[in-house]
């Protein structure tokens, strides 16, 4: 069995996070609320092999992540019943990991008749962490009633 697994890895993640949320009222009918939140994580991998199988390379990005989230918001209460909510949300998220660099989502089919250059179908693959930065903005809103049922005579 010791055979079998012929390397060890070392991993190491250095992790972080920082945030800020605001509730600022304006008069009696509107409450402005805001959240700024970023966290940033680094990780990399040492790996060495057991037996001199191989000379394994490190992964100095294992993974590297860091996220910037940011969210605006307005409540304005119309009346006892009727409110609304008007915001916008954004995320940024970016990610490295030299486990996936150079993943391919699609592969040229090995069709023998047309071969690789006249290729006439693609197999594809799962997409599983193929595409995984992104960019999300968010504009929302809502409208809410708050139904008051009547009140219940006092018991007796």
């Amino acid at each position: 069995m010791g055979a079998a697994y012929n390397w060890n890895s070392t991993v190491k993640n250095d992790n972080w996070i920082v945030g800020l949320g605001v509730d600022v009222p304006v008069g009696d009918r509107l409450m402005i609320t805001g959240a700024l939140l970023y966290e940033k994580t680094d990780g990399s991998a040492d790996l060495s092999s057991q037996n001199n199988y191989g000379n394994p390379l490190p992964f100095n990005s294992y993974p590297n992540v860091k996220t910037t989230s940011l969210n605006l918001k307005g409540t304005y209460n119309f009346s006892k019943n009727w409110s609304t909510t008007f915001g916008y949300a954004y995320q940024k998220y970016d990610y490295t990991d030299d486990a996936f660099t150079g993943y391919v989502n699609s592969l040229p089919s090995l069709n023998t008749i047309t071969g690789v250059n006249g290729e006439t179908s693609r197999s594809y693959l799962s997409g599983w962490n193929a595409f995984q930065s992104y960019n999300a903005n968010i504009f929302y809103l809502t409208l809410k009633f708050a139904w008051d049922p009547p009140s219940l005579p006092p018991a007796k």
